[in-house]
This record gives structure tokens, sequence and C-alpha cells, in this order.
């Protein structure tokens, strides 16, 4: 096995995005550029890009995103969140839903379990990973499924849902 640059990442469907190495060091950092909903891009900003950074962080700035295998839903940041939930309801054609549990903020009727939903690309630094939409809308309960991105005030983290690819 190689790890760095002896590393050979090949076969098909593979591909491969840099960890950023930064405090606190217990935590596996990306570089989240922007997510794709169907023809539209959305650039991605975070304020906070550390668990102990305060509000004044650095925009852009390299490891912008956590990656936790630990944590099952994805978790981004209030102002993004809402970009991107504007985006997916002006795409979506499909009645909205309130969750009774409030964990999920965007919610959809199915009578199937799955939504006609856009293409939805996470754009990493040299990959960019298309999400599945199983991972992407998840049935909640019968009749209910709702997006497994959920707004943040701390650190984004993307969550272990969004790493199966379609």
């Amino acid at each position: 096995i190689n790890f760095g640059s002896s590393a050979i990442v090949s076969g098909p469907n593979v591909i491969s995005t840099p960890l950023i190495k930064k405090e606190p060091s217990t935590f596996y950092y990306l570089n989240l550029e922007g997510v794709s909903v169907g023809n539209k891009t959305l650039e991605f900003k975070s304020s906070k890009t550390s668990p102990f950074d305060d509000a004044s962080g650095d925009h852009g700035q390299a490891g912008n995103i956590i990656i936790d295998s630990g944590t099952t839903l994805t978790l981004l940041p209030n102002d993004f969140y809402s970009n991107l939930e504007s985006t997916l309801v002006d795409s979506i054609h499909a009645i909205r839903k309130d969750d009774p549990s409030g964990t999920f903020h965007l919610c959809y009727e199915s009578e199937n379990g799955i939504i006609n939903a856009p293409t939805i690309v996470t754009h990493l630094t040299n990959a960019d990973l298309e999400l599945s939409p199983m991972s992407m809308f998840a049935e909640i309960e019968k009749g209910l499924v709702c997006l497994t991105i959920v707004p943040t005030n701390e650190i984004a983290i993307f969550g272990n849902l969004h790493r199966k690819i379609s």
C-alpha cells in the first residue's frame, strides 16, 4: 500500500482528492469548491474552516470541510445551505412536507420513497463526485423523503451517506 504522492489511483470511476493537513489534526479535511444542482453551480465559501475558528475565518481557505465516517448527514453552513435549498426547491416539482422530527429542512411527499431530483455534484479539489439520488433524499418515514443535508453554524462536515456515488 502506498500513500501520498506514491499512491497509484486507478481503475474505472476512481477519483482522488487531497486530504488537507491543518489543526486540529484529529480531523480529516477536504477542500469543497462548490456544489452543482443540474446545470447551476454554487461556489462554496465558509467563514468557519476549523471547529475552533471564530466567525472571522478565511473565506475559501483550504480544508473547509471535514470528512467524517461517524457522521451520517452532511452539514453545510447556513448561508450556503439556504442557496442550495432554494436551488433544489426551484428544480423539484413535488409536494413539500414538514419533517415531524424537525431534523430535516427540505422534505417531500413520495409514494415510492423517491423523488425526481436533479443531478447533484460536489466539486472537491481534483474530483467531481456525483451524488447518488438515494443518498441525497432518504425516506425517513412512509411517504416522506428528506434531503440528507442540513444547515449548521459550525464547520461543514461531509457525512457518510454522500460517499456512495451514482
